[in-house]
């Protein structure tokens, strides 16, 4: 059979008219294609063999050099003690451990050194937890021994220390242990409070130290501020040493007594609030029962030459 495409339509020839010789077909080939190479060229010659202008480079003013001349060391020290400025600025905190501080600095934080360490205490130890003995040493160290009923107190406090920015010291210095039914954790732990500039007993002019004219009314106001909080010394405190430091002169003594660990704490807040300049250079409690310790401090008070 024969396979018929019916959908091809039938092309009628045209009518043919007079023809045209080749040779013309091909002699306007030829110029056309001349004229095109020549316009090309034209082209070419104006644009991409047009010489660029020059690319001026501007030199940064942000770019450093990659080592600093002695006078970029001196802004960079200047910048770096603006920096300092605005941070106490913003946090009223000036973070500094306590061997950068300067002399009223440092005088500042010695007095503030035992409230710290209580108010560190109240935020970092969960109920449940009771301290056996609890040290504070030369304004740079605090330790303990605690007890706890589980485990999982401990590290809450633990954890609760570390995010305070205080970490106890590694093994053998800081350790758990189990005894009996209870978990003993004895720590050892460095600390830096830095120095809150918004305290109101925070004078960097010293007006609060007293003269040393004025020791002996200082040591009768601290007597009378342990009475009205419930704390009871074995005496008045014994003078230890005295010393000169430069324009000021530092007198040591020892004050022992009993009390709770609350009255505690309010004795040393009521030292504040009646503005007596003493500071807690060492001091160790002793749990004797529930609600009864005893402690033994060593004070300092730094007095105007």
């Amino acid at each position: 059979m024969v396979r018929i495409n019916l959908l091809k339509k039938t092309v009628r020839k045209r009518a043919e008219g007079p023809k045209i010789p080749v040779r013309v077909y091909v002699i306007a080939g030829v110029t056309a294609g001349i004229a095109c190479l020549v316009f090309a060229g034209i082209w070419i010659s104006r644009t991409l063999l047009r010489p660029e202008p020059e690319k001026e480079y501007v030199v940064e003013k942000d770019l450093r050099p990659s080592t600093y001349s002695k006078a970029h060391a001196v802004e960079e020290v200047v910048r770096e003690h603006d920096d300092l400025g605005d941070k106490i600025k913003r946090s009223g905190v000036l973070d500094l451990p306590y061997e950068e501080l300067a002399t009223a600095e440092k005088i500042n934080y010695e007095i503030h050194f035992a409230r710290n360490v209580c108010e560190l205490l109240a935020t970092t130890v969960p109920q449940g937890i009771g301290f056996r003995t609890l040290s504070g040493e030369a304004f740079r160290r605090i330790s303990g021994e605690t007890y706890a009923a589980s485990r999982e107190l401990i590290t809450h406090m633990l954890t609760e220390l570390r995010r305070a920015g205080v970490d106890p010291l590694p093994p053998p210095a800081s350790v758990i242990r189990k005894t009996g039914s209870k978990y003993k954790f004895t720590f050892k732990a460095d600390v830096e409070f830095g120095l809150n500039l918004r305290e109101p007993f925070i004078d960097l002019e010293l007006h609060h130290l007293t003269s040393r004219e004025g020791l002996p009314h200082a040591l009768q106001k601290l007597g009378m501020v342990a009475r009205k909080n419930g704390v009871r010394l074995n005496g008045t405190p014994r003078k230890l040493s005295a010393e000169a430091a430069g324009e000021f002169r530092k007198f040591r003594y020892r004050l022992t007594g009993v009390c709770s660990y609350v009255q505690f704490v309010r004795f040393v807040q009521g030292l504040h609030e009646e503005r007596v300049p003493c500071a807690f250079e060492n001091f160790r409690l002793v749990a004797q029962t529930r609600d009864r310790l005893t402690f033994n401090a060593q004070i300092l008070f730094t007095t105007l030459d």
